[in-house]
Parts: C-alpha cells; sequence; structure tokens
C-alpha cells in the first residue's frame, strides 16, 4: 500500500506538506504581510520558498509515521497519512502563487487515458474499510472515451480528494446508522461518459449527505465542516473547481441530507491543445 501510495504521490509533486505545516506557513505568510505591505510580496515569497527547506524533516517524520503505522497494522492513519500530505500540496501551490504574483503554475497537460486515471486513484484504495465495514467501490466506464488532453497530475488531484470526501461522508453515515442500530452498506460508484463535445465523470456516495445551505457554500475556500485539526479551510471543492474552470469545464454537486451526494466533473472531450 504504502509503495502504491508513494508512487502516486510523487507522480503529483515533489513536494508533500502536511496539514499542520501548511497552518504554519499560513500565519507565516499573514504576519509578514502585514508587516511588509503589498510591495515587498516579491520578498516575502523568495523567503517564504527559502524557509520550505526547514520543513524537510517534518515531511520525512510523517512519512516515516506513515511507515511506523503501516508496520503496526494500522493502513487506515497511514492512508490518511498520506492523504493529508497529496491534499496540503494543493494548499501550498495556492498559497505559494498568492504571493508570488505569478500565472497558476504550469500543468503536465498531455493526452492520456482519462478511465485508467481514474482507475489508478481508485486502486490505492481497493481495501477500504470502514469501521471494519468493506466499502463498494463501483466503477461504469465508458470505453468510447480513450485518451483525452487534460492535466493527469490535477485530475488525479481531484479524484484523490473527492473519494476522501466520500470516505469522510461514509463514515458519518456509518456511525450515524450504529447508533440507530439499523444496517448500511457504504457504496461510491464512479461514472464516466462521452456526451457530445463533453466528458463527464461522476462520483456518488450513499453517505451522510449536504445540506441545502452547505450545498450553497461548498466552493468557498474558507468554507469546510471538516474538525479544524483535520484541514485548515475547504480547498477539496474549491480546487476540483478550480481546475474544471482551467480545462474550460465545469462542477456540478447534487445531495440529499442523509441520503446521497453525487459530484459531476464536466470537460471538453478534447484530443490536442
Amino acid at each position: 500500500f504504502l509503495l502504491r501510495a508513494q508512487q502516486l504521490v510523487d507522480g503529483i509533486t515533489d513536494i508533500l506538506i502536511s496539514t499542520g505545516i501548511i497552518n504554519e506557513l499560513n500565519k507565516s505568510i499573514i504576519e509578514r504581510e502585514r508587516l511588509a505591505g503589498l510591495a515587498n510580496i516579491g520578498s516575502i515569497a523568495a523567503d517564504i520558498a527559502h524557509n520550505l527547506g526547514n520543513y524537510g524533516t517534518k515531511i520525512r517524520q510523517n512519512l516515516e509515521n506513515a511507515i511506523s503505522y503501516l508496520e503496526e497494522g494500522d493502513t487506515r492513519k497511514a492512508r490518511d497519512k498520506l492523504y493529508a500530505c497529496i491534499r496540503a500540496n494543493d494548499q501550498l501551490g495556492d498559497l505559494t502563487d498568492r504571493f508570488r504574483g505569478i500565472m497558476p503554475r504550469s500543468q503536465d497537460y498531455t493526452l492520456a487515458d482519462l478511465n485508467r486515471g481514474i482507475e489508478n486513484i481508485i486502486k490505492l484504495d481497493r481495501d477500504m474499510k470502514i469501521h471494519g465495514i468493506p466499502v463498494s467501490v463501483k466503477t461504469e466506464f465508458d470505453d468510447n472515451i480513450g485518451d483525452i488532453y487534460h492535466s493527469v497530475s490535477s485530475f488525479s488531484q481531484v479524484y484523490v480528494s473527492l473519494l476522501y470526501n466520500s470516505q469522510r461522508a461514509l463514515k458519518q453515515k456509518t456511525e450515524f446508522m450504529k447508533q440507530k442500530c439499523l444496517s448500511f452498506i457504504p457504496e461510491i460508484k464512479v461514472v464516466t461518459k462521452k456526451e457530445g463535445d463533453n466528458v463527464k465523470i461522476i462520483f456518488y456516495d450513499n453517505g451522510i449527505g449536504i445540506s441545502q445551505e452547505n450545498l450553497e457554500k461548498v466552493f468557498d475556500i474558507e468554507f469546510t465542516t471538516k474538525p479544524q485539526s483535520e484541514v485548515k479551510g475547504g480547498y477539496g471543492l474549491p480546487y476540483t473547481y478550480k481546475v474544471m474552470k482551467e480545462h474550460k469545464g465545469s462542477v456540478e454537486i447534487r445531495s440529499q441530507e442523509g441520503e446521497w451526494t453525487e459530484i459531476i466533473l464536466i470537460t471538453p472531450y478534447k484530443k490536442s491543445r
């Protein structure tokens, strides 16, 4: 498991930062902005980039902890640690882009098999369990899609984020149903389909769902229903929205509170730039 996870992380980014580190970085940036002002953003960014080298030890410690968890047989904690690193990488990119005053990072746009990219991410969690209950991850892939032109690393990070959200929703639903002494079979379903000039990627789970009130806030970068100890800010869906917009696509989200959630990614069916 660790090997597969590390291969994914290496393919997505050269830097792994834990959520705790991001919080420290964010506080540092805010304080530096206050003291230096907008005129010194360039030097601030350079200083921050230099100080990131000091976080290498913490990154290594996080990976060593993941290895220790695996040696103890606790794959859930190990997986959570690695997922936190992957999700936090997006936060790091957004923060550094803000203060460098540059255009968004260049992407690894290439012609690649969309279905296979999703399948590779799902394989990371093929032994996924929630409170000891195996999670059924079903797929319905449109074989007519094949290769499309897109940023493989950005899409991979989106898949990881959405699967993590589904797992969290299923965990909440499982705990709720257990309290009510009701049976529940957690399920995640991923569907791809070609519709005209677009491709749809649908992530569905029968988890706890999202309230109508929160549905109106999910793309707000400052909004999150997660505990502060778990993540700072709502970077998952805002990042997904950003990636789809960069690909001239869109994101739709539907949910029934207490029942299910469905997130639909729509991206153009392109074979070249």
